[in-house]
């Protein structure tokens, strides 16, 4: 789970699960595709390139097509998944046929221009196609991906508030309001220590 940072203006921590799945129809389905890594972080000079890869498999017993598109993440967040992705980004092929048990790869390059300043974050989309006619099951899993222009980043994280709460068998919990105030994202790590202040 990433900490994203606040939205301007907004007060709002936001928290981003990096692998989402979306259901077209609601109904019983079987994941017929599988992807990883199911989260890219690429650290890059402002003017520089890159390129990595997923790789992609036909888990089902039948031929699907598998369309890749990307979505930055505030149009996500505003429920527009089908927006055209950055100029920025390249990922070829965005469309392959793949038959029962195949696997394939699918490419990036990101090419960043000479301004780009803090950390910018896409939804990647790999989507089975529906064929034929008539009402269908689409399965499209989402990946997080992070590009974060180095020399230009500032991570910070402020604690909000904390809460102790116990529940009806006595058992101790604490709740922690985290905010992300900088510009790229974070994953907090920690561990409590409780002393006797007798």
């Amino acid at each position: 789970m990433a900490l994203l940072p606040a939205q301007a203006g907004s007060g709002l921590t936001v928290f981003a699960i990096a692998l989402v799945v979306a259901i077209t129809v609601a109904g019983p389905t079987e994941a017929s595709i599988q992807m990883s890594p199911v989260t890219q972080e690429v650290l890059i000079s402002a003017g520089g390139s890159d390129s990595g890869t997923w790789s992609v498999k036909n888990s089902s017993a039948k031929t699907v097509e598998v369309a890749v598109n990307a979505v930055s993440f505030e149009d996500y967040l505003r429920g527009n998944r089908d927006a055209l992705a950055p100029t920025w980004i390249t990922l070829t092929p965005d469309r392959v046929t793949l038959f029962a048990g195949e696997d394939t790869t699918i490419a990036f390059t990101v090419n960043i221009p000479d301004s780009m300043t803090g950390e910018r974050m896409l939804m990647v989309f790999f989507a089975e196609q529906p064929s034929g006619n008539g009402a269908v099951v689409q399965g499209r899993i989402g990946t997080a991906f992070y590009v974060m222009i180095s020399g230009t980043l500032h991570p910070l994280l402020e604690l909000v508030s904390i809460r102790h709460s116990r529940d009806i068998h006595g058992r101790s919990y604490f709740f922690l309001e985290l905010k992300n105030p900088g510009n790229v994202h974070l994953r907090p790590r920690g561990e409590f220590v409780i002393y006797d202040s007798m």
